[in-house]
């Protein structure tokens, strides 16, 4: 069975995202700030690279090889991308 994983997958469109690969019997990991939503569940923020790490070895280690990856994590709010402060 192949396994995804699903960023952002705690709520909104990463959740939905989530629940359909599960649906189509697909292994689903989420990470997100607030994990939800899947049986195996990661916090994670994937703006810190130590704790993506972190988070995939233990799905590795859980679920196996990661096959499948959805980028879905995000945040609200809105700037000009010339004002984007990517530092933080």
């Amino acid at each position: 069975m192949k396994t995804a994983v699903v960023t952002g997958g705690g709520s909104g469109i990463g959740r939905a995202i989530a629940e359909r690969l599960m649906a189509d019997g697909y292994h689903v990991a989420t990470l997100d700030l607030s994990p939800s939503g899947t049986a195996f569940a990661q916090e994670a923020d994937v703006t810190d690279r130590a704790q993506v790490d972190s988070a995939l070895a233990a799905v590795r280690e859980r679920l196996g090889p990661i096959t499948i990856l959805v980028n879905a994590a995000g945040t609200d709010g809105f700037k000009r991308f010339v004002n984007l402060d990517f530092a933080a």
